[in-house]
């Protein structure tokens, strides 16, 4: 029992204090990996706006779920935006499990990959900037794109922001292995790669 109440107390202290810390501390990468993402959704809806079959090739085929320039605007009305209720098995289970697992992905390749020098970290951030630029083109062409971002921010606004905290996250271990400053890369990773971490682990939560 007092284990329980341990653990639950470091929860709350890691919820409550070194979470909101280890953000703060990395203020400039989040603004930076924010910028990132924005260029891509920009890039994705100049594209698409300009050629429409580009969509095809910014967005998967499993991940545009039958969307595509042959869309209609009655389409993307009746079976996303304003699609009927699926029950509670296909929202809660189903759909949900598959988004976790795909965002999650997400972020921790956004993560672990600042290793590489950050660069891979913003190269993924910019494609699913492009991927969700091309997606809002495609309802803008039918005047859809307030009923788009509605229907985005239903779950986009967490999970975005955990990408772009774990992004933010590798940009920081990017930057200490390039300018490690007058510590060795390995202490200097020791010193920030743990706030870093609790980012990262705090996006998890996020996307939870």
């Amino acid at each position: 029992m007092f284990c329980q109440i341990h653990w639950f107390r470091r929860l709350a202290d890691f919820l409550c204090r070194g979470f909101p810390r280890a953000v703060r501390s990395m203020g400039p990468h989040l603004l930076l990996a924010a910028v990132t993402l924005l260029c891509g959704v920009l890039g994705g809806y100049l594209l698409v706006r300009g050629n429409p079959d580009m969509f095809s090739l910014l967005v998967p085929g499993d991940l545009a779920g039958g969307r595509g320039p042959g869309s209609t605007r009655e389409e993307l009305i009746e079976q996303e935006l304003f699609a009927p209720w699926p029950g509670f098995v296909h929202t809660f289970v189903v759909f949900a499990n598959s988004l976790f697992r795909h965002n999650t992905m997400v972020g921790i390749l956004c993560f672990g990959l600042g290793f590489a020098l950050g660069i891979p970290t913003l190269i993924l951030l910019l494609y699913n900037g492009l991927t969700l630029g091309a997606f809002l083109a495609l309802h803008t062409k039918f005047e859809l794109g307030v009923a788009f971002l509605g229907w985005l921010s239903i779950h986009g606004v967490t999970e975005i922001l955990a990408i772009l905290l774990c992004a933010a996250a590798g940009l920081v271990v990017a930057e200490k292995i390039v300018f490690p400053g007058r510590l060795s890369r390995l202490d200097n990773l020791a010193l920030h790669g743990r706030k870093a971490a609790s980012a990262a682990a705090g996006a998890v939560l996020l996307f939870f």
